[in-house]
């Protein structure tokens, strides 16, 4: 049974200009930093500390994320936080956005052939390619 997986290749630059301007006031962007969950210590006074940090595991990804923050300063931010959306919905133009879609290696290709239709669906012209991660080495 093969694995359903997508991920898609784009740059820092790529996505801080993907973003719309009336949005860039709260954002901020940075690269994820990848700890050992069991031995790192969590600071206080830094809610953006679990939001750019992800497990070891995951330290392939390379992954550039984009937090836009719509809480103010002062009483009742605890409130405020708990009370918004766990996401937003940002319109941004993916073909200038998107390098191309890599999908899973364990995919069969039925999957990879239905990620390249909603590709084109959606006029994303980026390649759609399967990885090459279980592809032997060259010997």
């Amino acid at each position: 049974m093969g694995s359903c997986s997508t991920s898609i290749q784009s740059t820092y630059t790529k996505l801080a200009s993907a973003l719309p301007e009336h949005y860039l006031n709260g954002c901020y962007m940075g690269l994820m930093r990848y700890t050992d969950h069991h031995s790192a210590v969590m600071p206080d006074g830094n809610i953006f500390y679990p939001i750019m940090h992800k497990r070891l595991v995951f330290a392939h990804e390379r992954e550039v994320r984009a937090v836009i923050w719509r809480g103010d300063a002062g009483a009742g931010k605890e409130k405020q936080v708990l009370e918004s959306p766990v996401g937003l919905e940002i319109p941004v133009r993916l073909d200038g956005l998107i390098d191309q879609v890599v999908v899973s290696p364990l995919a069969e290709p039925w999957f990879a052939e239905i990620v390249s239709k909603t590709c084109a669906m959606y006029d994303l012209t980026a390649a759609v390619i399967q990885s090459e991660l279980l592809k032997p080495p060259y010997i």
